[in-house]
């Protein structure tokens, strides 16, 4: 009785307590990992939203100054060269230096629309000159011709399919679902938690032995 058998170790007090310290440790060292990673990937959505936003603004801004028209496709007139869907960045070019093959962008004088579509003849009238176009999936030219002065309106860029993701992203359904999601992000972003160290155990000073086990000793240590 009370004696202890081979190879059986003494539970003490100071052992379990470092156990359950270590636990903890462990346990914030996870959670603080998982939120880290989160808040990184917040972030980085963030960033890129903002990159985004500025790109639209210069683009806006250009636009409004006259630089650039961005142009999405609705119609099939010039296809295979020019998608449904794409989008078409115009530059002003002077009338005096396109000719016929040239791609522009002019208003219908019908539908007031600007309609892109290939130069079949050009000629001078008065101060300006009179273009007539069609398209390249068009078995016959446009209805009108168009009367055009000295800057018209001609592709520069072209962007596969963007045309028709702008138009996605523009219905009201998305433009709701994008606003409630970034501000969820700067919501949890917000609520990060500030880094606290690690608890460290508590250094706990070993365990007196029994009474049985301090008699022994001192027999043992008598002369």
């Amino acid at each position: 009785m009370g004696r202890r058998q081979p190879g059986q170790e003494r539970h003490r007090p100071g052992h379990h307590r470092r156990h359950r310290h270590r636990l903890i440790a462990d346990t914030h060292h996870e959670r603080s990992t998982s939120w880290s990673s989160f808040t990184a990937c917040a972030l980085a959505v963030l960033w890129t939203l903002a990159v985004a936003g500025v790109a639209c603004g210069l683009v806006w801004g250009a636009t409004a100054a006259g630089l650039i028209k961005p142009l999405i496709v609705i119609s099939g007139s010039m296809e295979p060269g020019i998608m449904t869907g794409d989008l078409v960045v115009d530059t002003p070019v002077a009338a005096d230096t396109l000719a016929p093959g040239d791609v522009v962008s002019l208003p219908n004088a019908l539908t007031h629309d600007l309609v892109t579509h290939r130069i079949e003849s050009i000629a001078a009238h008065g101060e300006g000159y009179t273009i007539t176009l069609k398209g390249d999936n068009n078995e016959f030219a446009d209805a009108v011709d168009y009367q055009v002065g000295a800057e018209v309106w001609a592709p520069k860029v072209q962007l596969a399919g963007a045309g028709a993701l702008l138009q996605r992203l523009m219905a009201p359904g998305v433009m709701i679902a994008l606003l409630v999601g970034v501000l969820a992000l700067i919501a949890f972003t917000w609520m990060t938690p500030a880094t606290r160290p690690e608890p460290t155990p508590t250094p706990t000073a070993p365990a007196a032995g029994s009474r049985r086990e301090r008699r022994t000793l001192q027999e043992a240590t008598a002369p």
